[in-house]
């Protein structure tokens, strides 16, 4: 009897060992699965990665019977003096709230010189390792929010950033009636070039295409690059005679490029003009790319008119 009772105890012991087992590698699967989710999202893991400093720092201050409460109400402060100022008026911001806070732990607790030292350097390391962590935070968001809407190579907005542009535009132009125009813009014999020259001139043909861009047309103009060589230019506040005659500008500019190492290289564009008939986007955009390729085909209408760009 007592060897069946041993035997039942051992099994016991056993399903409760599996168990155990089982339950480590549900633990395990669940912290894989939680590392993968943060690998995704590395503005988040360098945040929580940036707080463990700080987790030990608070701990540290909890322990010693400091007052936290506090704390709370100069976070936002600091996190506003860190993004929007320079990091020297951050710093002053940091101690000027670790002076006024620690004189508020100490006459709560009266506490002497040297353990007021101690906890102004507390506070003070607590209000660093958040402006760090923020501040790091608010960069990678930025550059996440960048990556999602620049082209890498040319430093010009993406498609995702153009159409996002435009229909706001559009909006508004419904409602001001001013100008809106929109031009695509493609190099001519870039597949040649590609061939004849290498791909690195290429490259360099598509931000010297950019540069000269950027560079002809106002600064509330939005310039993308929609995949190859093919760009789109959005131009509010501006008549299709003017945004011609900036386009024809930057060719000008492009054809006497000095790191083009003088060789031939051009672009064509065609143009088209927001009007009630044409709302929306997919419309002014077709009408651009028929007028694209009747340019073209026929070179017609090459002309420059710098009293055109008359703002």
């Amino acid at each position: 009897m007592d060897k069946w009772r041993y035997r039942a105890a051992e099994l016991q012991l056993w399903l409760a060992c599996q168990d155990l087992n089982t339950l480590k590698g549900w633990i395990r699967w669940q912290v894989a699965l939680a590392k993968d989710w943060l690998q995704e999202r590395p503005a988040l893991r360098s945040f929580l990665e940036s707080q463990y400093l700080l987790l030990g720092v608070l701990f540290l201050d909890w322990s010693l019977g400091f007052l936290p409460s506090f704390r709370p109400v100069y976070l936002v402060p600091v996190w506003w003096a860190t993004l929007r100022t320079s990091k020297p008026f951050a710093f002053g911001a940091i101690a000027s709230a670790t002076i006024i806070t620690s004189l508020i732990d100490g006459s709560n607790h009266h506490f002497g010189w040297a353990k007021w030292c101690l906890n102004f350097a507390l506070n003070g390391s607590i209000l660093y390792v958040l402006m760090r962590g923020l501040d790091e935070l608010e960069a990678r968001f930025r550059q996440v929010s960048r990556q999602a809407t620049q082209d890498a190579l040319t430093g010009a907005h993406n498609r995702i950033a153009f159409t996002e542009f435009c229909e706001k535009a559009i909006a508004r132009t419904a409602v001001t009636g001013e100008g809106f125009v929109v031009a695509l813009v493609d190099c001519d014999q870039f597949k040649a070039l590609n061939d004849t020259y290498g791909h690195a001139f290429g490259d360099l043909v598509l931000q010297h295409l950019t540069r000269s861009l950027r560079r002809s047309l106002p600064n509330n103009a939005m310039v993308a690059r929609l995949g190859g060589d093919e760009f789109a230019v959005a131009v509010p506040g501006r008549s299709v005679e003017w945004v011609e005659s900036a386009l024809f500008m930057a060719r000008q500019r492009l054809q006497v490029s000095h790191q083009l190492e003088g060789r031939s290289v051009d672009f064509s564009f065609g143009v088209s003009q927001w009007h009630v008939q044409r709302q929306t986007l997919s419309e002014i955009l077709g009408d651009a790319d028929a007028n694209l390729y009747e340019r073209k085909r026929s070179r017609a209408g090459i002309w420059f008119e710098p009293s055109a760009m008359v703002v």
